[in-house]
């Protein structure tokens, strides 16, 4: 039931699945039926849940130490990957990336959620509404009671999952369920809710590149099989897997990413040529209808249930709106009349704060839609009525982080990050709880040394606040402030607060009023539209790093990194400068700047049309004592040896003594690493045999050694990296899940 936009059969991968685009056509004859044995597979075993502990982190000890990583855990939940209303459209239940809720819909109240061990991957409502289902990446299944969100976990096939689906069948006693992983495909299989019992449909297997789409007839005699190119999608017999229609001929097929069966079961709808919706008769497959649509019906993987009718099959509806990764094209939400075809209404212009949403489900509730955005709004639409427009009735939060804003406080008491839709949450990760959320507008966080305040950005006042973030209380405003891509940053002496305003980086004195502005030099060439993109603080709070760049720009252009030193007196001065066109890219990773860990010298990294260039900078000595052409820094091991990686060289990651200049090749290559704050151990994304994170030891040696290993099923991780004080190890995945490790040092 993911669903996608028809068109001619074309797969275009990203991460394993991109836009599939499958063009209508006339059915083939129906095949004659092939006879099958039925297939077994093992029973699944109930997992008893885990209790929600935390593995605790021991205190570091004297010694050679060896690093393992402790029992992950989730912080948030991620976005919202698929809804539906249940019945009477009083609840609706939402699977998270990392687990399943239900809420009321007129308040959005939260009436329960469960986690899940792993990324929710597909999600499906049992027609008597008594249980949800969800399949997870780990080739596993979790039934949930909808009343009460008592969960069980069953063990599945043990596939490493990329895409799949499951779907109840009609009398509520069996999930169909499929899944595709990095090199292989898989058959249906079909789970006795009742017995736990599972046997394979034959006749049923995909390859990886092809989208599980699973819908049942409404008698459940019949199930969807999916395909693409050549080979059509089919329905075959739901006990012996036989064929009963292919729907289309070679090369020429109807997409089921949308199928929706009438109530009779006499007819079904799919996308069709033209951008409609095709109506086809069961079991002859002829085409008997075409509800038209000059915008497409807005069909994409991983939304589900994107064409949906009444219950009285007066009326049949399509979401439209925007498709997979927030591409906008322009499908508006529709309602055909089924018995004339015509069209009875639409959305064709959403609402401002709705713009570039994703609708992730809708219902009809007698001359109304329900409609749930993925920030977690609700609207209702009487479309009956040709004046109205969507109406804001409840408001669910949701709160996908914003990869460039996690924060952590210098001690990792706390993490901190902004919301996709506005807002910030305060976690303490040693407990796994919430401490703090704030709501929109306010963004862009950073938390003080002890984790015990917060700044926040407000874009609509323009200010920047800092927040007691026990009592969630304002302690002191900053006005005429202006957002910092990667924000505010505190020193970590607690003295002070950068900021920005007017174009300039300020210092908010946290022990006075006092507000310090940093004018930079002339010789800088701080051009026009350039405003502060980072601050960066040494760690004894005397010096600080003000990056400048254009906002919203990556392309190759104007940037400025600009050093200033603490005098005696407590005034700041600038010191030194270099150029750096990536100073306005969003990457969290680029070394743009970094102190050693006394805060006596700093490494800046160069970036012109000239080429790239590492400069080491002393500030006692007050002059470079350190260039290096072609060479990226990766972290400082103390406060004389810096890791970093040298295409000049051998791109291996090596050790300098930037005082005497010695070398030591090591292990490992620069692969957007994340160093933690040892320079002894190194993290990446994992590249084979399984998903999520890899942690290496460098080591004066060829051979690269991998300590650890963090398991995370996702598709694609967004950014990664350690707590200040290397308590933690932290990924953010695709779906927007955040996963924790404690690191464990022996």
């Amino acid at each position: 039931m993911n669903k996608i936009q028809p068109g001619i059969c074309l797969y275009l991968a990203a991460i394993g699945i991109g836009v599939l685009s499958l063009s209508g056509c006339l059915p083939s004859p129906t095949l004659p039926p092939t006879p099958r044995a039925t297939g077994t597979f093992p029973t699944f075993t109930p997992i008893p849940q885990p209790a929600a502990t935390i593995t605790p982190t021991p205190e570091p000890t004297a010694g050679p130490a060896t690093l393992q990583l402790g029992q992950p855990f989730w912080i948030g939940r991620g976005q919202i990957l698929d809804a539906v209303f249940l019945p009477g459209a009083k609840q609706v239940a939402i699977a998270w990336s990392s687990g399943v809720s239900l809420n009321a819909v007129e308040t959005g109240q939260e009436l329960w959620f469960q986690a899940t061990p792993a990324n929710v991957t597909a999600f499906d409502l049992q027609p008597q509404a008594k249980m949800l289902a969800a399949a997870l990446a780990d080739g596993s299944v979790m039934l949930f009671d909808s009343s009460s969100g008592q969960s069980q976990h069953f063990n599945g096939e043990p596939l490493d999952v990329y895409w799949g689906d499951l779907a109840w069948s009609p009398d509520g006693k069996t999930v169909a369920f499929q899944f595709i992983g990095a090199a292989r495909g898989g058959p249906i299989y079909l789970l006795d809710t009742a017995s736990g019992q599972v046997s394979e449909l034959p006749n049923t297997t995909i390859d990886q590149m092809h989208v599980p789409v699973l819908v049942w007839s409404p008698d459940g005699s019949m199930l969807t099989v999916n395909s693409l190119g050549s080979v059509c999608p089919r329905l075959v017999d739901s006990h012996s897997g036989e064929d009963r229609l292919v729907l289309g001929s070679s090369g020429q097929c109807y997409s089921i990413q949308a199928l929706a069966w009438l109530p009779d079961g006499k007819l079904l709808a799919v996308p069709g040529q033209n951008s409609g919706v095709a109506l086809l008769r069961f079991p002859e497959g002829n085409l008997t209808r075409y509800l038209w649509s000059d915008g497409g019906i807005g069909v994409f993987p991983g939304i589900k249930r994107s064409l949906f009718i009444d219950p009285g099959s007066k009326w049949i509806a399509t979401r439209g709106g925007i498709g997979l990764y927030g591409y906008d094209y322009h499908q508006p939400f529709i309602v055909w009349d089924l018995a004339s075809g015509a069209v009875r209404a639409q959305i064709t212009q959403v609402l401002k704060p709705l713009e570039g949403l994703r609708r992730m489900a809708a219902t009809f509730d007698g001359n109304s839609i329900l409609i749930l955005y993925e920030s977690g709004q609700i609207t209702r639409w009487a479309f009956t009525d040709p004046a109205a427009t969507e109406q804001m009735i409840a408001q669910i939060r949701s709160m996908t982080p914003s990869t460039l804003t996690i924060r952590w406080s210098e001690d990792g008491s706390r993490l901190a990050f902004s919301g996709l839709y506005g807002g910030v949450d305060v976690w303490d990760p040693a407990k796994g709880q919430l401490v703090r959320h704030f709501d929109p507008p306010l963004d862009t966080p950073a938390l003080s040394p002890d984790g015990s305040k917060v700044a926040l950005f407000d874009p609509v006042k323009n200010t920047e606040t800092i927040y007691d973030v026990a009592s969630g209380s304002p302690v002191r405003v900053l006005v005429d402030a202006g957002r910092v891509l990667k924000g505010p940053a505190f020193s970590q002496d607690g003295h002070y607060l950068a900021y920005a305003a007017g174009g300039r980086a300020r210092l908010a004195d946290l022990e006075s009023v006092q507000i310090i502005t940093l004018e930079p030099a002339q010789a800088d060439q701080i051009g026009t539209g350039m405003a502060v993109t980072r601050l960066i603080w040494s760690p004894d709070g005397k010096a600080l790093v003000t990056v400048f760049g254009i906002p919203g720009s990556e392309a190759v252009g104007s940037g400025v990194i600009i050093l200033w030193k603490r005098s005696a007196n407590g005034a700041f001065e600038e010191v030194y400068h270099v150029a750096n066109v990536q100073a306005s890219y969003e990457q969290s990773y680029l070394p743009l700047a970094m102190f050693n860990p006394s805060g006596s010298r700093v490494a800046l990294q160069s970036y012109t049309a000239q080429g790239q260039m590492l400069v080491v900078y002393d500030l006692a000595a007050q002059k470079e004592i350190l260039t290096l052409p072609m060479t990226t820094a990766g972290a400082w091991v103390n406060n004389d040896v810096l890791l970093l990686s040298s295409t000049a060289v051998s791109g291996r990651l090596e050790r300098i003594n930037v005082v005497s200049g010695n070398r030591n090749s090591g292990s490992g290559f620069d692969r957007v690493n994340a160093y933690d704050p040892t320079a002894t151990y190194y993290m990446h994304e994992a590249l084979t045999n399984s998903r999520g994170i890899v942690i290496l030891q460098w080591q004066e040696s060829d051979n690269t050694k991998i300590t650890a290993r963090g398991i995370f099923e996702t598709n694609g991780l967004l950014e990664y990296g350690w707590s200040p004080d290397g308590r933690w190890a932290w990924a953010i995945g695709n779906d927007g899940s955040i996963r924790i490790w404690p690191v464990i040092m022996h």
